[in-house]
């Protein structure tokens, strides 16, 4: 896992954001079927690199599988407040 606090704001953004941005983004790629995201060997098999501070998150991967992860994204995020 890679990330770096502070984001925005430097009070305000805590090194938690960061962790949990990061769990959310393995979880998400996981979900899609490539396994332990966060094991090297696994991200040089399936060109996945996840990078976060604060509570900001990038996939960088290879272009065939962004439909996939976005999928994944949009059926895992709530898009409302009441979950």
């Amino acid at each position: 896992m890679r990330g770096t606090t502070p984001s925005g704001h430097p009070t305000l953004t805590t090194l938690g954001n960061t962790l949990r941005e990061l769990c959310y983004l393995y979880f998400y790629i996981s979900t899609t079927g490539i396994l332990n995201p966060w094991r090297l060997e696994v991200q040089q098999a399936h060109r996945v690199f996840v990078i976060a501070a604060g509570d900001d998150g990038v996939i960088w991967c290879k272009p065939r599988d962004v439909p996939t992860i976005v999928t994944a994204i949009q059926v895992l995020t709530s898009t409302t407040m009441e979950g």
